[in-house]
Order: C-alpha cells, then sequence, then structure tokens
C-alpha cells in the first residue's frame, strides 16, 4: 500500500513539473516571438491607394505596350 502510493505521488509531482515547464517555455516563445514583431519598425509605409494606383498603372502600360 505505501508503495503504490510513494507511485501515486511521484507520477504526480513529475507530471506537474512537465506541466510547469510547457508552460514557461510556452510563454518564453510567445514573448519572444512578440518582441520581434513589435520590434521592427516601419520604415517605408506604402499606402494602399498607392499601392493600388501602381499596379493598375503597370497593368495599363503592359496593356497598350503588347496590343
Amino acid at each position: 500500500m505505501v508503495v503504490v502510493v510513494v507511485v501515486v505521488v511521484v507520477v504526480v509531482v513529475v507530471v506537474v513539473v512537465v506541466v510547469v515547464v510547457v508552460v514557461v517555455v510556452v510563454v518564453v516563445v510567445v514573448t519572444c516571438m512578440q518582441c520581434i514583431y513589435s520590434y521592427v519598425p516601419e520604415t517605408n509605409h506604402v499606402s494602399k491607394v498607392h499601392s493600388v494606383a501602381a499596379v493598375l498603372y503597370l497593368q495599363s502600360v503592359l496593356c497598350y505596350s503588347a496590343c
């Protein structure tokens, strides 16, 4: 009976340690990813309006040069 109790306690302790390690690893990974993505500065921002205008202009140039 004592052996069963000791085995159960050891299994519970191992499971708790594994869960804590997994949680710590996930928190560290998520924190690092947030730091990486939030640190990248937006140095050359191009608005969507200018991007759409450029695509339409290139499309018209290519269409007229092919015709």
